[in-house]
């Protein structure tokens, strides 16, 4: 878990995106070239990734608790496929109490300095993985991420308080 306080992490968005570019940026550095394609955040609908050099070792040697089963290595791939799409979309488990500021955090470490850190919150949380499994599901059928989030808000706003998640354009 996060040592820190919640006031010394970046949140929301921008901690995602700040950690998506460091481990893009490096990616890019280690390959020669990025691969795959990229999630604007602005855009109406979100694309679809493949993971890029960085993202597959560190799916290579993921902990065990990502795959316990087959939901929650569906969740944690879509995770780190789409942490753009993610970034967006709040919890409601309750974890904002413990500092996690969408449903990427759920997934990973936000602080982690570039690196990819998995965070086992989602592996032993249905909620995490129903809304993660949600987004794809709205995602793959062409829906916009405003829209996406709009469907997370009303599905699951009712199961318990919800992280401060910045809303898309």
């Amino acid at each position: 878990m996060n040592s820190l306080k919640p006031s010394a992490r970046l949140h929301g968005p921008l901690g995602a995106c700040v950690l998506i570019v460091a481990v893009l940026v490096t990616a890019s550095a280690a390959a020669g070239c990025g691969q795959g394609q990229t999630t604007d955040t602005h855009s109406a609908t979100p694309t679809m990734a493949v993971m890029d050099g960085a993202q597959a070792a560190a799916w290579a040697v993921r902990p065990a608790y990502t795959h316990t089963t087959a939901r929650t290595e569906e969740a944690y791939q879509y995770a780190m496929e789409h942490p753009l799409v993610l970034a967006w979309m709040p919890c409601y488990c309750g974890c904002g109490g413990v500092g996690h500021a969408s449903n990427l955090d759920c997934y990973f470490e936000s602080n982690a300095g570039g690196s990819i850190v998995f965070e086992e919150h989602a592996s032993y949380c249905g909620i995490c993985v129903d809304i993660t499994l949600r987004t794809k599901q709205l995602a793959n059928s062409g829906a916009a991420l405003a829209s996406i989030r709009t469907a997370i808000d009303a599905e699951f706003g009712g199961e318990g308080p919800g992280t401060d998640t910045e809303r898309p354009l």
